[in-house]
């Protein structure tokens, strides 16, 4: 499968799945005090930050490099997926810490704006010539 393929298949289906996960109810929790965990947020932001770095691994078989300065100008593949696999783990901490503390629509904006954030990149990657 072509990777802009691959990103077109995320962006088409993310959306559906992440209303359909927030459409299904559950049973009620003991603790009142334990705020529902919402995956929508969660699925945007890997989803999003994986299209990034799949797009990024793509570039790098062709023999392109990346060109974003926090990672130097001879930046490895692991690097710049260990950086990715970071930054999202932070994230999705945040996201959750957010939660918990009674900020479900800081958490909705964190997630969603987390994916939008790799999607976008994802896309310019895919566009990227010799």
């Amino acid at each position: 499968m072509k990777p802009y393929a691959l990103v077109l298949l995320l962006l088409v289906t993310v959306p559906a799945s992440v209303a359909a996960a927030d459409d299904t109810t559950t049973a009620p929790i003991a603790s009142t005090t334990t705020p529902k965990l919402r995956l929508a947020p969660y699925v945007w932001l890997v989803a999003g930050q994986g299209a990034d770095a799949a797009s990024t691994a793509h570039n790098f078989a062709r023999g392109l490099h990346e060109s974003n300065a926090v990672y130097g100008s001879q930046a490895s593949l692991g690097k710049i997926l260990a950086v990715k696999a970071g930054e999202t783990a932070a994230l999705a901490l945040l996201i959750r810490h957010f939660e918990q503390t009674g900020h479900p629509k800081a958490a909705k904006v964190l997630g969603y704006v987390g994916g939008i954030g790799g999607f976008i990149p994802a896309a310019i990657n895919l566009k990227a010539r010799r």
